[in-house]
């Protein structure tokens, strides 16, 4: 990838935006809401520069940054989006009609804010990145499924605990009744 300064400044112009995007969605006064156009922007771009960057595996050291950056980036998306989906279609609903069974909806649940939740999805992120790198030094099937199972079992504690508060909630309620 050496010499693709066109690649750079995208990277560098992309990093610039979300940070300023991330400095007024953390403040307590001021918000910007991205919508789903701004997304879908994002990961679009997001999914090209991967692309792009994997164009460059073959040419260079034997270590597949394409690869590792759309898992870094993409992990939690698009497992929490697979998984919503076959939970919407198995429970007979259309796999395209929005409710709250998204991973963030559950944090919301657990009392979690918006800014703890983006940090624990970034720390989430860093840490696949990190095993991947560390213990994958060459793609391979594994650090696919190894991200999958880190995400599975992430989410079923989230999920346990959600329940369980639930629960304890409803308790209290019929107690109080």
């Amino acid at each position: 990838m050496e010499g693709n300064i066109s690649l750079a400044r995208i990277g560098i112009l992309f990093i610039g935006s979300i940070l300023a995007f991330l400095k007024y969605n953390f403040s307590q006064k001021n918000k910007i809401f991205l919508e789903n156009s701004g997304a879908l922007f994002l990961g679009y771009l997001l999914i090209c520069l991967g692309i792009y960057i994997t164009k460059f595996d073959h040419n260079t050291a034997h270590f597949p940054y394409g690869i590792f950056f759309i898992l870094f980036v993409f992990t939690i998306p698009v497992i929490d989006s697979v998984r919503v989906y076959t939970d919407r279609i198995l429970r007979g609903k259309s796999a395209f009609k929005a409710d709250k069974t998204h991973i963030h909806h559950h944090l919301l649940q657990l009392g979690l804010s918006h800014k703890k939740i983006t940090l624990i999805f970034v720390s989430i992120n860093v840490i696949v990145l990190a095993i991947q790198v560390i213990f994958f030094k060459n793609y391979s099937v594994y650090t696919i499924l190894l991200s999958f199972l880190a995400f599975i079992l992430i989410f079923k504690l989230i999920k346990t605990i959600n329940l369980f508060l639930t629960w304890k909630n409803n308790i209290k309620q019929m107690e109080n009744s």
